[in-house]
């Protein structure tokens, strides 16, 4: 955990370092736009390998494992181009009202970001299945600064918000070429037997995993990208550019640490769930007492700083960050404390309670913004009644993982002594 947390400490670092000035290259409305296309790409990105790459890690052996990465990398190529079409044709800005008037900018940037994030992620779970926690971790680092180098770069020539979105794109493509040439050069018998009809094969196999997995994820990324895409259409680009620097400088140090961590609690799942133990759900008590501990530190510290060094970090024009802030860290603690058990119904393949969990999830961030919507509500008492839903949906997710691991027959085994053959 020290060694992936560290890169991402960086790289988190490196973004905050750099956040006076950005804040002073670019406008609120000008994050805004940024925000809009942060909130498609992470609805579009996490079906850019539609799941596949989840099964990596707990593939029976390493040539198993390779034929999933080929076919995760090849269904990237796929979506990537069927989002450049949905662009293209209009359809997009009938989904999501907000992004109807930057069409030209997502047209490129949408599908280009969607297989940047995609290719990386299949090949951080190959690096998850081999523990090659150091090799991620500097990738994180460079992906850090080079995001951060750019959007400086092209903000001081003026490029507004495709600044920050080329930046972001830049950044996301880092640590590509390092991690496969690793791949390559320690892992190439994985690869040497590859046939289309073993891909074929492979793809039937994990086939839950983009009929029920991909949904159901789809549904989370939507989740977490409505009240953006919310707060845009509703009260404008400045609105939704405050609330995406409070992602960004606040809430993406934090994010990167959970998503750390569940890559590991993921790697040490995927091992217990192998060997048939029945200490999975023991280590979920483990893990939950460490992270909470790790938020509650982490969020209760922000809250009494923020306040007092955001406004001069960020700049006059920045006021409302510290309160936005403020408001959202009821949710931002429970999202911290939930997320790192989203691998738990993976690992045990039990997609149907995915798709349930993130269904529920949906309705109630969707009923929380028809209420404000219906209401008009301002957009202050707006982000109460999206915490207050975020709280809920944090609860919801513990309690589906817990009882994913409560309910599986693996825990009811008997432990795998510790000198038994470890699952290759």
């Amino acid at each position: 955990m020290a060694v992936l947390v560290s890169g991402s400490a960086v790289s988190a670092l490196i973004g905050l370092a750099a956040t006076p000035l950005l804040s002073r290259l670019y406008s609120p409305a000008e994050y805004g736009v940024f925000g809009v296309f942060v909130a498609a790409l992470s609805i579009f990105s996490v079906i850019a390998t539609m799941r596949y790459d989840r099964a990596i890690p707990a593939a029976r052996n390493d040539r198993d494992a390779g034929s999933v990465l080929i076919v995760a990398l090849g269904t990237m190529l796929v979506t990537s181009v069927l989002c450049c079409l949905l662009v293209l044709s209009g359809a997009l800005g009938l989904l999501m009202p907000a992004t109807r008037e930057y069409g030209r900018v997502l047209a490129w940037s949408l599908p280009l970001g969607m297989a940047a994030t995609g290719t990386y992620d299949a090949l951080s779970f190959w690096m998850v299945r081999r523990r090659d926690f150091p090799t991620l971790s500097f990738t994180k680092v460079a992906q850090g600064a080079s995001s951060v180098g750019s959007q400086i770069g092209m903000g001081v020539f003026g490029f507004g918000a495709m600044g920050l979105i080329g930046g972001q794109i830049l950044g996301s493509m880092m640590g590509i070429t390092r991690l496969g040439r690793r791949i390559r050069r320690l892992d190439r018998a994985a690869f040497a037997e590859v046939s289309v009809s073993g891909l074929l094969g492979t793809a039937k196999q994990h086939r839950r995993f983009p009929l029920l997995s991909a949904p159901a994820v789809l549904l989370d990324a939507f989740t977490g990208a409505l009240p953006t895409l919310v707060l845009a259409h509703r009260f404008g680009p400045a609105t939704a550019g405050v609330f995406t620097i409070v992602n960004r400088v606040l809430l993406a140090p934090i994010a990167l640490i959970t998503i750390n961590i569940s890559h590991i609690y993921f790697s040490e799942l995927a091992e217990l769930h192998r060997a048939r133990s029945n200490g999975m759900l023991p280590l979920f008590y483990r893990r939950l007492r460490h992270v909470a501990l790790l938020g509650a530190v982490m969020i209760g510290s922000m809250a009494l700083v923020v306040p007092i060094v955001l406004p001069t970090v960020l700049g006059p024009q920045w006021g409302a960050a510290s309160i936005y802030f403020l408001i959202l860290s009821p949710m931002i603690f429970a999202g911290l404390v939930s997320a790192p058990f989203s691998g738990v119904i993976d690992v045990l393949h039990r997609q149907d309670l995915h798709f349930l969990r993130d269904s529920l999830r949906a309705v109630i961030l969707i009923v929380a913004v028809t209420y404000a919507a219906s209401y008009d509500l301002a957009a202050l008492p707006t982000l109460q009644v999206i915490s207050i839903a975020g709280c809920l949906n944090g609860i919801l997710y513990l309690a589906i993982s817990w009882y994913a691991l409560a309910a599986s027959p693996g825990r009811l085994l008997p432990d795998t002594p510790a000198d038994a053959p470890r699952a290759n």
